[in-house]
């Protein structure tokens, strides 16, 4: 007689759980929506949903578009190519904010060490 409430508890909170994951699948499959796994981004550009490592990532930034976009994270790649990932105001933009970011300092802070030491693979100037 006692349990009966504890396992409710317990049951709503398992619920709870399980429809935050259903929540999350589902704004991922949204088609304007970026998902961040691993070392991996997916993000649309230009109709087309590409796929990078977060490794070619060399700078992250906020800029400001027209409404009713509003302020939009930009990454920069390696090789020059920039990208608008999604809008500050999103759901999840700020982990993917914060998991970019520290790759790209820890990436920036990696490639300052080989410079120091002169070890091959090292950008000379």
């Amino acid at each position: 007689m006692g349990y009966e409430p504890a396992a409710r508890v317990v049951l709503a909170v398992i619920v709870i759980y399980l429809l935050s994951w259903l929540r999350t699948v589902v704004f991922s499959l949204l088609p304007h929506a970026v998902v961040q796994y691993g070392r991996r981004l997916w993000l649309r550009h230009r109709g087309s949903r590409i796929q990078l490592r977060t490794r070619v990532v060399s700078a992250i930034d906020v800029e400001l578009r027209p409404e009713p976009v509003g302020e939009v994270f930009v990454i920069e790649l390696e090789d020059g190519a920039v990208y608008d990932l999604c809008p500050v105001r999103w759901d999840g933009a700020e982990r993917i904010y914060t998991v970019l970011a520290r790759r790209v300092r820890r990436g920036r802070l990696r490639k300052d060490r080989r410079k120091s030491r002169g070890q091959p693979g090292s950008d000379p100037g």
